[in-house]
C-alpha cells in the first residue's frame, strides 16, 4: 500500500496548524508559572505573617496540638504549599527544562 500520498496531505496540514500550537502551549505555560508563582508566595506570606492568628497557628503546628482547628489549617496551608511546589516543578518537568 502506498500511503505517500497520506503523509504529504499529513504534512502539509500539520505545517498550517503547527503555530497555533505552539503559541497555545507556550502562553499555557506561562500563564501556570505566573499563576503557581503567585500562589505560592501568598501561601507563603500567610504562613509566615507575623499577626497573631498566624503566629499561634505556627505555634499550635510546633506543639502538634492535634485537638485544635488552628493546626488542622496549618496542615491544610503547608499541603497546599507542597502541591503548589510540585505543580511548578512538574510544569518544569513538562517543559524539559530540569
Amino acid at each position: 500500500v502506498d500511503q505517500r500520498t497520506i503523509w504529504r496531505r499529513h504534512l502539509a496540514w500539520a505545517q498550517l496548524s503547527g503555530g497555533n500550537l505552539r503559541v497555545h502551549t507556550t502562553a499555557r505555560y506561562a500563564s501556570t508559572l505566573a499563576f503557581m508563582s503567585l500562589v505560592l508566595s501568598g501561601e507563603f506570606g500567610v504562613l509566615f505573617s507575623p499577626s497573631d492568628v498566624c503566629t499561634e497557628m505556627r505555634k499550635v503546628l510546633r506543639l502538634g496540638e492535634y485537638d485544635n482547628i488552628r493546626f488542622w489549617v496549618g496542615m491544610c496551608l503547608v499541603t497546599s504549599m507542597f502541591l503548589t511546589f510540585l505543580t511548578l516543578l512538574s510544569t518544569f518537568t513538562a517543559w524539559a527544562i530540569i
